[in-house]
């Protein structure tokens, strides 16, 4: 039911109009919030902030503000987190969640500019730059699955 849920939200920011009564009903950090509790409904909270920042500065900006980033990259050096179940749904889909966080880090960069374009960009260099070191890995891990895809 709780999935359901969370899929008509996502059907329903498919028009801009929804997207915008989302960021204003404060439902970006609402969902910050279920992703900061790291429990089931995490997964479907990711989902819905990437379809909310999709071509959507407002969201972006708000993301920001809400203190997302927080969340959002431990979430991207470990997918796995995003949820702390061990069950074999949510093992299958961490690769699900792997797409959700890269779609959102790519509106944040496209979307973004000054202060909160800069805070993004200082996310990847802290600590010695592990998280540029881990976006390479997921570039060779995609290029490689697209090159395969392509042999086929």
């Amino acid at each position: 039911l709780l999935q359901n849920i969370f899929n008509v939200i996502c059907s329903a920011l498919m028009v801009p109009a929804n997207q915008a009564a989302l960021v204003e009903g404060e439902g970006i950090e609402l969902m910050v919030i279920i992703m900061q509790n790291r429990k089931f409904a995490a997964r479907s909270a990711l989902r819905v902030l990437d379809y909310a920042m999709l071509r959507n500065t407002a969201a972006c900006e708000r993301f920001v503000a809400a203190m997302g980033l927080k969340t959002l990259f431990p979430a991207f050096m470990r997918p796995s987190s995003v949820c702390v179940s061990k069950s074999k749904e949510a093992k299958q889909g961490q690769r699900e969640d792997e797409e959700h966080i890269v779609s959102i880090l790519s509106s944040l960069l496209l979307r973004l500019a000054g202060e909160s374009h800069a805070r993004v960009l200082s996310k990847f260099v802290e600590n010695g730059l592990e998280k540029v070191d881990r976006l390479m890995e997921l570039h060779e891990k995609y290029f490689k699955r697209a090159r395969e895809a392509a042999n086929d």
